[in-house]
C-alpha cells in the first residue's frame, strides 16, 4: 500500500486534512486513511470515534460549500488496527460539466430534483435566457449545459449560479452551487 494522486496516510488527525480534502475534491477525488504512516505501515488510531468526530466537523465547519454529503468518514480495520477513512471524496469536474450526474448522487445516497435545479443570472436572480440545463431522455440525469438562444450572443461576461437540488435518504433537501461566468464567444 502507498500514497499516490488518490491516496493519502497521515499518523494522525491535523488540520491539514482539510486541504488534502480540498485538493482531493478540485481534482480526481481520493481517499484519507488516518492511522496509516507515511510509508503504509499501519499504527492504527486509539480514539476511533474521537477522530472520526473531530474530522466531520472540520469538514462541515471549515469546506465551503459543505462537501461532508460526498464524503464517506468510516472505521476500517487493517492489519488488526483501527484506522479512520476519508473514502469516495467527490471527483472534480471543469466548470462546463460541473453538473453532478445521477450516478454520482445515486452513489451517494442523494436523488436529484429536476424540476428544483437551475441556471441562474447573479444579477436579476431569475433563470438564466441563455443557458439551461439538458436532461437525459428520462429525464432524471443533468447531462450538460445548453445555449438556449443559438442566434444571440452576450456582449460581456454574466455572472451566474448552477442550482442543482438534492435529496437524501431521509427526504432532506440540499441544493449544490457552483459559480460560474457565461462569456461571450468571441469565434469568429
Amino acid at each position: 500500500m502507498t500514497e499516490g494522486m488518490t491516496t493519502e496516510f497521515k499518523r494522525e488527525y491535523t488540520d491539514d486534512i482539510k486541504k488534502t480534502i480540498i485538493a482531493f475534491a478540485n481534482t480526481r477525488g481520493g481517499e484519507v486513511l488516518i492511522g496509516v504512516e507515511d510509508d503504509g505501515t499501519v499504527i492504527g488510531i486509539p480514539d476511533v470515534d474521537g477522530t472520526m468526530l473531530k474530522v466531520t466537523n472540520a469538514m462541515r465547519d471549515s469546506i465551503k460549500p459543505d462537501i461532508t454529503m460526498f464524503l464517506l468518514c468510516e472505521k476500517r480495520e487493517m492489519n488488526g488496527k483501527d484506522v479512520v477513512t476519508l473514502d469516495n471524496v467527490i471527483e472534480g469536474k471543469s466548470s462546463y460539466y460541473a453538473i453532478y450526474d445521477a450516478v454520482l448522487a445515486e452513489a451517494k445516497g442523494l436523488k436529484i430534483i429536476p424540476e428544483k435545479c437551475s441556471f441562474v443570472t447573479v444579477s436579476t436572480g431569475e433563470i438564466s435566457e441563455y443557458f439551461g440545463i439538458s436532461w437525459s431522455a428520462d429525464g432524471k440525469t443533468p447531462e450538460y449545459l445548453e445555449a438556449l438562444k443559438k442566434d444571440s450572443n452576450i456582449g460581456a461576461n454574466v455572472p451566474s449560479i448552477l442550482k442543482i437540488t438534492v435529496q437524501d435518504c431521509f427526504g432532506n433537501e440540499r441544493v449544490i452551487e457552483m459559480n460560474m461566468t457565461v462569456v461571450p464567444n468571441v469565434a469568429k
